[in-house]
């Protein structure tokens, strides 16, 4: 039998060998069996670690998108805000007459 350590590899587990000769289980039967859980253990480890990797990659790459989308909203909607501020000025070509100011509606 197999057990994960603190620092993450696979080892034999010496408990698994006790009990294995307290039941009287021969070695040929014993040794397939911690062969199976071995393969058992890593390949779990293995399919975690990749639904884990694909699973975060996709989350980062929506996240990265939508901060994109985002910014770009924000920033057209700062322009908007600012060219509705500016009453969309636009600077006069060289030589050309400037702008009058609005009537004021006959007040001096």
């Amino acid at each position: 039998m197999t057990r994960i350590s603190p620092r993450g590899d696979i080892r034999a587990s010496p408990i698994a060998a006790g009990l294995a000769g307290t039941a009287r289980m021969s070695v040929s039967r014993s040794l397939p069996r911690a062969a199976v859980s071995a393969a058992v253990w890593t390949g779990s480890s293995i399919g975690i670690g990749y639904l884990l990797t694909h699973g975060v990659a996709g989350l980062a790459r929506s996240v990265a998108i939508a901060t994109l989308v985002g910014r770009m909203l924000l920033r057209q909607a700062q322009r908007r805000l600012l060219l509705h501020t500016l009453g969309q000025v636009r600077p006069a070509a060289p030589g050309a007459p400037a702008p009058r100011a609005a009537s004021s509606g006959g007040y001096v």
